[in-house]
């Protein structure tokens, strides 16, 4: 049907015709409400006869009205007007795609950019359910200014029939989309549109992959002599290498063509988002030149990571040295620093860089789902590459892929967590992952590309043994370099020459990070040579070579708790330290961008105390303290009126007083060192464990904290001291010569080792047995104190869901008929679960029962109970994670010269 110059169509007014084809004829007209000139499309009557089809475009037309994409042509209106039905559209000047490639190939970055948008217009279609169906250069136009817009959005599968032929400007659509309906343009159309199946945005996925075979090589895809022959080539076969036209074109961008034609839906991208971010990826120079060798070490970028939850992103900008209990930098840190946030989900960790500094992987929970996600610097999109549960994520050193771990649970320095992951590697544009060896954890690409190296925890005659192993990216026999006992391991980074691999280094037992030390270990076979860090008692990050290859930088906590920590540079080679920042957030992962920056993950908490009633479980739960500090390891004085705890709320770690009928608040301990671990003697004395003498031991003092004395002698770590009836101290001891359970005197007298367990011990009320906790992952055990005999009650508390807090603390019930203990339900929230005692008995599982916490806001930490069993007063720990950039730290002219 035409249409004559001056004709109204509501209130259009029809001008010159501007074109016509299969979907109906296309004109300018003004809109003489608006006074615009605007484009109306007369639909085919075929259309306008069917109610059916009628309704299912105006619903189509409705949903598509809604994008407003800039790279989507947008559609203002519709009607009907004397039988005629039409669609009003915005007017474009320019020409379509297909008229564009008769004027010749397109520069390659114009194509990619090109190809980019309509990926992102696909994406905000499909994300509205909107498919197209018929994507072709005819249905793609470039405007004068250089924008392209995705034509005939909504409108494709309603389209009535037409014969099949290889003409690109005949549509092949039915009238209905139901199964066995052929529906697409020969060329262009799917595997599953040939098969007349049902096709969804993968379909589209497919079709572009055609049109952007046609933009790069100047020739289609699926170009037979018939329609039936194209149509068996696209179901059969796979169009030439887009190399093969001779036409330069990077392997990158390569691959996402090939990934797109996949013939299974199921092999292509995705989706549509995904498939932008990929084009994104290789945009701009790595778009028009061939990728840079990254093989070489003055252009790598060697970033480091260890496998931990890391905190939120920081808003402010921070600048200055740090200084913390004498550890003085050696130079000035620089004038202006920034920590900006580069994520904002607050479940997002193990941060690595791409080698040419454009994209960053990350693990993120954000779905319910570990998994690895991308995120593009520049542009910020943020797409989901793997299926999960995978974390720790790195790139190889061509950045085509990525390695991983994936399995149910994930090994932390914090933890006593045998590995239960494999590692995986799978290209970044997405497809198969691919197993490359079983138990492996936290693994690092050498800069040739040919190795892997890759951390392994095992337990070995009750003992944990941790490995260093290599081996090919393809598998195959690992070759181990070196091993520990009883120690951890994580964050191996290959060096920039990829002679060394640094690895931190922690005791496996008890909670303390004193004796965290970073290691040197080469190639070779030689023994590992060891860095010292600077004293900390908080947790210390993996590390990462700067842009030199002299330096290792990594994040030391300075607290005890979940707080503030700091940024340390390290010489490798005279391992001397320089303080560069605080930073107000703890980080477990490191890694460098080519600039000199640092992008890291952030562990940003709160730790308060809230109290539960015992003896009356329908009764709410009341905050004892709220705000923003860590209140922690709880005990309550023996008229159950007072709390003690340790917190950071003056800037260090001390103890604390709380009475709970009043809120008051009094600070008992004052000095620099951290005390913690807070408890009572039988008279009502404190009882904590301390760093004053350098390390961790066992202190006493007054009721208010005055006349503090000191009790053990352990030489490197005491911790978590209990008293029992008759006045014996019991506390866990983590030093290579000492570790185990041990009983002292007050004055310091008589020390003696009871048995192999190693942290959070608590006395029975009537001083015959002990519980404790055997690792900081449990399970938890019992010991008899009369000869140290273990009993053969035993708690498994390993955790269902990866966590950083402290499974199977154990305190007795006033009556020690009963025990309480941390662990995880069946949801991986954590709480507090009451279980009967018998010292008979090997299992008591049936008497279990949840009694606080389970809360899925917080983690229960710690908790302490009212000596009449009647309150518990539980620590509960909020946490969020994020990924951080931190600038300023770096010299940008060592990172100049390394790339050059």
């Amino acid at each position: 049907m035409s249409l004559n110059s001056g004709t109204r169509l509501g209130p259009y007014e029809i001008g010159a015709p501007l074109g016509a084809g299969g979907m109906g004829e296309v004109y300018r007209a003004r809109d003489t409400r608006l006074g615009r000139d605007v484009a109306v499309k007369v639909l085919p009557e075929a259309l306008a006869a069917d109610s059916d089809a009628l309704l299912r475009f105006e619903a189509e037309a409705r949903a598509v009205a809604t994008l407003s994409h800039p790279h989507i042509l947008a559609i203002h209106d519709f009607g009907r007007e004397d039988g005629i039905t039409y669609a009003v559209m915005e007017l474009l000047d320019g020409v379509t795609l297909r008229q564009k490639l008769a004027e010749g190939p397109l520069p390659l970055r114009k194509a990619t950019d090109l190809a980019r948008d309509v990926a992102q217009g696909l994406a905000a279609a499909h994300e509205k359910g909107i498919v197209h169906r018929d994507l072709k250069p005819e249905n793609l136009f470039v405007t004068k200014g250089g924008r392209v817009k995705i034509l005939d959005f909504g409108l494709a599968r309603q389209v009535a029939a037409a014969p099949l032929t290889t003409d690109t400007k005949s549509p092949t659509m039915a009238h209905r989309t139901e199964p066995g309906t052929v529906l697409g343009t020969v060329g262009y159309m799917s595997p599953e549109q040939v098969k007349g199946q049902v096709a969804d945005a993968r379909s589209d996925i497919f079709s572009f992959g055609a049109v952007l075979y046609e933009v790069l090589t100047g020739r289609r895809a699926f170009d037979k002599a018939t329609a039936v022959e194209t149509m068996t080539a696209i179901l059969r076969e796979d169009p030439p290498e887009p190399s093969s036209s001779g036409a330069h074109i990077p392997p990158a961008l390569d691959r996402i063509v090939r990934h797109c034609l996949e013939k299974e839906p199921d092999d292509r991208f995705r989706s549509a988002h995904d498939l932008a971010f990929a084009l994104e990826a290789v945009s701009g120079s790595s778009a028009s030149a061939q990728p840079e060798s990254v093989s070489s070490p003055a252009r790598r970028p060697a970033p480091v990571r260890w496998p931990a939850l890391a905190g939120v992103a920081i808003l402010s900008a921070v600048a200055g040295a740090a200084l913390h209990r004498g550890f003085q930098p050696s130079e000035p840190a620089r004038s202006f620093v920034s920590v900006k946030p580069l994520t904002h989900s607050g479940s997002d960790y193990d941060p690595a860089v791409s080698p040419d500094g454009r994209t960053v992987a990350f693990s993120s929970t954000r779905d319910g789902t570990s998994r690895i996600w991308l995120k593009q610097l520049a542009a910020g999109d943020e797409v989901a590459l793997s299926a999960g549960p995978d974390v720790t994520p790195r790139f190889s050193p061509d950045g085509t892929q990525i390695v991983f771990a994936r399995g149910p649970s994930v090994h932390r320095l914090t933890g006593y967590w045998e590995t239960k992951t494999d590692l995986y590697r799978m290209p970044i544009l997405g497809g198969a992952a691919r197993r490359i060896v079983a138990l492996a954890e936290d693994a690092d690409w050498s800069p040739d590309g040919k190795t892997i190296a890759y951390v392994r925890m095992q337990t070995v005659s009750s003992k944990m043994r941790s490995s260093l192993l290599v081996v090919a990216p393809e598998g195959g026999e690992p070759k181990e370099l070196a091993h520990w006992e009883g120690r951890g391991v994580a964050g191996p980074r290959f060096s920039l020459d990829g002679r060394t691999i640094v690895v931190v280094s922690s005791p496996t037992i008890g909670s303390t990070a004193a004796s965290v030390r970073y290691e040197l270990v080469g190639l070779e076979g030689s023994p590992p040579r060891v860095l010292e860090a600077p004293p900390s008692f908080g947790s210390s990050s993996g590390a990462a070579w700067d842009a030199t290859g002299r330096n290792i930088t990594y994040v030391q906590g300075l607290l005890a708790t979940y707080g503030a920590s700091r940024l340390v540079r390290q010489d490798v080679k005279d391992g001397k330290s320089t303080a560069l920042l605080w930073l107000p957030f703890e980080s477990m992962v490191l890694d460098s961008i080519p600039d000199g920056r640092l992008v890291a993950d952030s562990r940003s908490s709160r730790q308060n105390l809230i109290e539960y009633a015992l003896d009356d479980p329908a009764a709410s739960p009341r905050w004892l303290t709220r705000g923003t500090s860590h209140d922690r390891q709880p005990a309550l004085s023996a008229d159950g009126e007072r709390v003690i705890f340790s917190s950071d709320r003056s800037g260090n770690l001390d103890i604390w007083e709380l009475t709970r009928k009043t809120g008051a608040l009094r600070r008992l301990t004052e000095h620099e060192a951290d005390d913690w671990d807070p408890g009572f003697t039988k008279d009502g004395r404190l009882l904590f464990s301390s760093g004053r003498s350098g390390h961790l031991e066992i202190w006493t003092a007054e009721a208010d904290g005055g006349s503090p004395r000191r009790v053990s002698d352990d030489g490197t770590d005491a911790e978590n001291p209990t008293m029992t009836p008759d006045g014996w101290v019991i506390y866990a001891s983590t030093s290579a010569q000492k570790a185990g359970l041990w009983r002292v005197r007050p004055d310091g007298s008589g020390a003696s080792r009871l048995g192999d367990c190693y942290s959070l011990p608590d006395t029975s009320p009537d001083g015959r047995y002990v519980g404790c906790s055997d690792g900081n992952a449990g399970p938890a055990r019992f010991y008899r104190l009369a000869d140290g005999a273990r009993l053969p009650l035993v708690i498994d508390t390993t955790p269902l869901r990866a966590t950083e807090v402290q499974m199977g603390r154990v305190r007795w019930s006033p009556d020690g008929k009963r025990f309480y203990f941390t662990a995880q339900d069946e949801k991986g929230w954590t709480g507090v679960f009451e279980q009967a005692f018998d010292p008979e008995q090997k299992d008591t599982t049936a008497t279990r029962r949840k009694v606080a916490g389970f809360d899925p806001g917080f983690e229960t930490e710690s908790f302490g109970i009212s000596p009449d069993g009647k309150r518990i007063v539980v620590a509960a720990l909020e946490r969020t994670y994020g990924i951080v950039v931190i600038d300023g730290v770096g010299d940008p002219a060592d990172a100049k010269a390394a790339r050059r």
